[in-house]
């Protein structure tokens, strides 16, 4: 089959040629690439169009670059004209669509996948109105994080979501609880894939008990409001032992972060060391991490309705302990090896993570059944033939 992907992928050529200042939140990416990696693993040709939601402040002119995956496939990436400023989203979705008008004129596709509801999916679902349509939903539009003090603004997102979800043919989604309301529709859970960029850094040895050292707490994904970075610093008032709690990603340490730091017991060190290459990444959460932690908060929703992480399988294919919030539940078989907390609270997070040093030799054992539970079901082998048997069924 020849699949569009419309969705805010980033390559390598773009980020060479505009983005070398930019901090750019990865994961988005990495799954992106994930899903088309498993796409054309299967013998589909892919192409994704892509108005790459990033500040760069200047105007980007159209351009097209190839994606290089690991077993040997590629997929072509088509940028329409970009204006690449703060809130032109909007604008980027509609120079989106002409892009895309003018590509269906000489391309022929039989299926067409759209990366959450957005502006994205809102103009250009009608082009591709005759095809197999497909919503791949992650950011549940009703997160409060989306929401705005403004009733025109809200009312908008409510007109998207209906017209989005009244015109796909299957979805898939990241929760088992997402468009529930939508029992009619075909849904496949995908959570993510585990990549053989990650298969190719994992240390496979159990990790030793770790007192009497300084407990290394790895929190990937930045120190953004959402990821819940504020409560796990506050956490460490109430850890009895000594932790070096360390952000990775896009963000920094700002003063409200500060403020919590010099409160802290002098027992505790804080870093924050930026973006790190994925495969880097995942060598420092296989080999330094002693528990690796999910503080994504729910902003609003409910459990398995949205945003389940994708660092969630990463982490749990490292065999390391995790931590986790409520929004990083997935399924009976994963959850029951990690340790969540119910209240978004500091004390909450604390209990958890003292349970977890307390109990360490087990959880490791835990984080072990969870390692070989994930590799059996989430490598991109069995995610490519899964999506694939899913959008052949819609046909």
């Amino acid at each position: 089959m020849k699949i569009a992907y419309i969705c805010n992928y980033i390559g390598s050529e773009f980020i060479t040629s505009h983005c070398q200042k930019q901090k750019l939140t990865v994961s988005g990416i990495f799954k992106s690439h994930a899903i088309a990696s498993a796409l054309c693993m299967a013998g589909n040709e892919v192409v994704i169009y892509s108005p790459a939601t990033v500040n760069c402040n200047k105007f980007i002119t159209s351009f097209t670059e190839t994606i290089h995956f690991d077993h040997k496939a590629t997929a072509k990436v088509v940028y329409p004209h970009i204006f690449s400023f703060r809130k032109m989203s909007i604008l980027n979705s509609i120079t989106l669509r002409k892009k895309i008008k003018k590509e269906l004129k000489k391309e022929k596709f039989d299926a067409v996948i759209f990366y959450n509801i957005n502006s994205n999916s809102y103009f250009n679902i009608k082009p591709f109105n005759k095809l197999i349509k497909i919503l791949e939903y992650e950011d549940n539009i009703f997160n409060v994080s989306t929401q705005s003090p403004s009733k025109l603004n809200n009312f908008i997102n409510v007109l998207c979501y209906k017209k989005v979800v009244k015109n796909i043919d299957g979805a898939i989604i990241v929760g088992k609880n997402m468009l529930a309301h939508y029992s009619n529709l075909k849904k496949v859970l995908i959570p993510g894939v585990v990549s053989n960029v990650v298969l190719e850094n994992i240390n496979f040895q159990p990790k030793k008990r770790i007192l009497p050292d300084k407990i290394k707490l790895v929190l990937a994904g930045g120190t953004h409001y959402s990821k819940g970075a504020d409560l796990l610093m506050q956490a460490l008032n109430y850890i009895n032992y000594p932790c070096e709690l360390i952000f990775y990603g896009a963000g920094s340490i700002d003063n409200g972060l500060k403020n919590y730091m010099s409160e802290l017991p002098k027992q505790h060190k804080v870093k924050h060391l930026g973006l790190k290459p994925h495969d880097e990444m995942i060598r420092i959460m296989s080999n330094n991490a002693d528990i690796l932690m999910n503080t994504t908060k729910s902003m609003g929703v409910p459990p398995q309705t949205a945003g389940f992480p994708f660092k969630m399988l990463e982490y749990a294919a490292t065999g390391r302990p995790i931590v986790s919030s409520q929004i990083g539940k997935l399924n009976d078989d994963f959850n029951k090896y990690i340790v969540y907390y119910e209240s978004e609270s500091p004390k909450a997070i604390a209990d958890a993570i003292n349970y977890t040093i307390n109990n360490y030799e087990s959880c490791i054992q835990n984080a072990s059944r969870l390692q070989d539970y994930v590799l059996k079901n989430y490598k991109i082998e069995n995610i490519s033939k899964k999506l694939n048997e899913f959008i052949n069924n819609l046909k």
